[in-house]
């Protein structure tokens, strides 16, 4: 006699964003593991960002306060090193840039598989869940990121134009 169960369980799909960071004026990796990925890092600024996700030339920061919130929810697919807020070039800008707390995020994830990855042109992309943290805290993310497809390519509205610059 052959028994069959009922199984009590969904297929959960999970949707990936390619999120754009705010770009700061300048990125240098100062400090590197064994493997020489970047472990700490200063970021330049020439005026102040108030976004949650801040990068350049593919060196990725966020807030503290939104590290804690990758940390605290177990996100996979990150690593976090030291990064310094710094003045871009000159004195004058001092009084008029605001320089924000930030951590370096190292993204070590599995493309459309981690929480955090980057694409094959170092863009960084988020699972579904990273997406609706950021934007409950950065709702401008919304503006600046495409919902990915299967394949990993953007979903575009009819007459939307994808810039990636």
């Amino acid at each position: 006699m052959v028994k069959f169960l009922k199984l009590n369980w969904r297929l959960q799909i999970v949707s990936y964003y390619r999120v754009r960071e705010s770009s700061n004026a300048h990125v240098e990796p100062v400090e590197f593991d064994e493997d020489q990925n970047p472990t700490a890092a200063e970021f330049y600024f020439d005026y102040t960002i108030n976004r949650e996700i801040i990068g350049r030339y593919g060196y990725f920061a966020a807030t503290r306060g939104l590290a804690e919130v990758f940390q605290n929810n177990g996100f996979t697919g990150v690593e976090f090193g030291r990064a310094d807020s710094l003045i871009w070039h000159g004195p004058l800008l001092e009084d008029e840039v605001t320089l924000p707390d930030i951590v370096l995020l190292r993204i070590v994830g599995r493309f459309m598989k981690d929480d955090l990855s980057l694409n094959r042109i170092d863009q960084l992309v988020v699972s579904e869940p990273v997406y609706r943290k950021l934007i409950t805290r950065d709702p401008e993310t919304i503006k600046v990121s495409r919902e990915l497809s299967a394949d990993g390519k953007p979903i575009l509205s009819p007459g939307v134009e994808l810039r990636d610059d």
